[in-house]
């Protein structure tokens, strides 16, 4: 039979202290392995989410991947020949038969107004110019007379430049105003642009950046929207959809190109 064993007060005086002891051995050893794994290099693999990623950490790994992919958008900018921003494009702007151009040249529209949904349940509220016709650092125009509303480098829609116009409707005398939003430019806006200033008037035709690939986007193409109104914040723009037109529908087809739609456009469900 098993002999039962009684437990003294001075048994507990002994083993407590024990056992206290173990727990921080075990303590501190785990918290010098924490401290370990996080001075070790921190590599960011794409298909990997971090949930409690150091502040700086984020900031900088941001930095440096706009850093980048401006370099590479340099890099193929000047390797097709084009001037430095704010010299004047080889080719003439497009031809106007009404109040609104093109604007680009030998550019057609591979994504529409309304070709898909973003995350966040809107519709893409502007149209996206490419084509062969429109390698990295393609010069963009503006396409009707206006005021320069604002520019800037937004994460979303990379460089970017706003500009209102302010036209009068055949049979309606009150005059409308439409804002032309440029996005994912290779750079800040030209020299034109940015000597006019803000609030600075600027003629349709004028040269006022070069197609790129920078922001949220995923090959070089110009974002073109035309918006009735347009909050700005800093240098993020908003261009609701609830405020948004098709621009199709204001721009000349004469010089527009036929382009085959990219497959993830084919409609905002």
């Amino acid at each position: 039979m098993l002999k039962k064993i009684k437990i003294k007060p001075i048994h507990i005086f002994i083993i407590a202290p024990i056992i206290l002891a173990l727990s921080f051995f075990v303590i501190n050893y785990r918290n010098n392995i924490l401290k370990e794994a996080l001075a070790a290099p921190k590599t960011l693999h794409p298909l990997t989410f971090y949930c409690d990623l150091d502040e700086d950490l984020v900031n900088f790994t941001k930095e440096k991947m706009e850093t980048s992919i401006h370099d590479l958008e340099m890099e193929k900018y000047f390797n097709i020949g084009a001037p430095p921003g704010g010299s004047p494009p080889i080719d003439p702007p497009p031809p106007s038969t009404g109040f609104f151009s093109l604007p680009m040249n030998n550019a057609c529209v591979t994504c529409p107004y309304e070709g898909y949904m973003y995350s966040s349940g809107n519709c893409h509220e502007g149209a996206d110019f490419d084509g062969s016709g429109t390698p990295v650092g393609a010069p963009i125009y503006n396409v009707a007379p206006g005021i320069i509303k604002g520019w800037g480098l937004s994460s979303l829609y990379g460089y970017w430049v706003a500009i209102e116009h302010s036209y009068t409707l055949p049979g309606n005398p009150s005059p409308t105003t439409l804002i032309s939003f440029y996005a994912h430019m290779i750079e800040l806006p030209t020299s034109e642009v940015q000597t006019a200033g803000v609030g600075g008037s600027i003629d349709r035709g004028i040269y006022i950046g070069r197609m790129g690939n920078t922001g949220n986007s995923h090959g070089a193409h110009l974002h073109f929207a035309l918006l009735t109104t347009m909050e700005i914040n800093g240098q993020e723009p908003w261009p609701r959809y609830i405020y948004s037109v098709n621009p199709e529908e204001y721009l000349p087809t004469d010089g527009l190109g036929q382009c085959v739609i990219l497959p993830a456009c084919g409609g905002c469900h």
